[in-house]
């Protein structure tokens, strides 16, 4: 059973205030710094969109995290994400110029002063128009509707030899998704419910059949969440909980001590391909 919601995060009830109080958390963090980015190619950048949208059955709006579930016809079918993809070194370079324009959700940062003041690493233009691009692709995102929040953690993916930047903004306007193929659907999740620790889990995994040798990447158990019957697990669920820790000051309870999940993969979740294809393991 359920424990009772914590109380209500004060920030949850002034999105401008949120909005100014995670532009600053991540900018003390410091993750904007070249020293935080030394190599940003081969990469990849992904989009933790924010937004604010009416809770149920008409109540009032409420800040929420914007999550894709991705489709059958892409590598790890079924999984919740964030919109995004590999920083293209020519297009998201060009792109970035575009972030100088006033108005731009670079421009529009709250912190974008003390970020020049302070040398403007060009690197970080390029992650955002990656993720931007990336988001537009996907599900039809208007970048020049989003104002840039900051960077989170960089993280490693053990399947690729490659970096995600993962980028923070905030949706200024409430907006229709459009998903493309590799989208079943859009997925958001008031930020109420991520901060319910009793929603968060521990997740063992496992192959339909056998025991592929990729499987020995994933033996341990991961931190998950769970909404509306889906579980957002993997790099995504290490992202959102780290913006939780660093913008909200949310705790996570120790891996053990949190209710036990099980997902069964499929044989080819890492190689799925549009149509149903597969590639070999390499």
């Amino acid at each position: 059973m359920r424990s009772d919601r914590p109380g209500r995060h004060p920030l949850l009830s002034d999105s401008t205030a949120l909005v100014r109080h995670a532009a600053d958390r991540l900018f003390e963090a410091g993750l904007h710094q070249g020293a935080e980015r030394q190599r940003i190619l081969p990469g990849s950048a992904v989009l933790l969109l924010l937004c604010e949208q009416g809770g149920r059955e008409g109540g009032a709006p409420q800040p929420c995290v914007v999550l894709n579930k991705r489709s059958g016809d892409v590598r790890q079918p079924g999984d919740l994400c964030f919109p995004g993809g590999g920083i293209s070194a020519r297009a998201d370079r060009l792109l970035s110029w575009l972030l100088r324009v006033p108005g731009s959700p670079l421009r529009r940062w709250p912190c974008h002063a003390r970020w020049r003041k302070g040398g403007g690493d060009p690197r970080l233009a390029v992650i955002l128009a990656a993720a931007l691009r990336e988001a537009f692709e996907e599900m039809r995102l208007a970048p020049w509707g989003t104002t840039f929040l900051g960077l989170l953690p960089p993280q490693g993916l053990r399947t690729l030899d490659r970096a995600v930047h993962p980028v923070a903004a905030w949706l200024r306007q409430p907006q229709r998704f459009r998903p493309n193929w590799e989208v079943e659907r859009v997925i958001v999740v008031p930020l109420i419910e991520l901060l319910d620790p009793s929603r968060h889990g521990r997740l063992r995994v496992r192959y339909q059949s056998g025991e592929p040798s990729v499987q020995d990447r994933l033996r341990e158990e991961f931190g998950c969440f769970e909404y509306e019957g889906e579980l957002l697990w993997g790099l995504t669920y290490r992202v959102v909980e780290q913006f939780l820790e660093l913008v909200l000051g949310y705790e996570p309870a120790p891996l053990a001590t949190r209710p036990p999940y099980e997902m069964v993969l499929a044989d080819d979740y890492f190689t799925r391909r549009r149509g149903g294809a597969t590639s070999g393991r390499g």
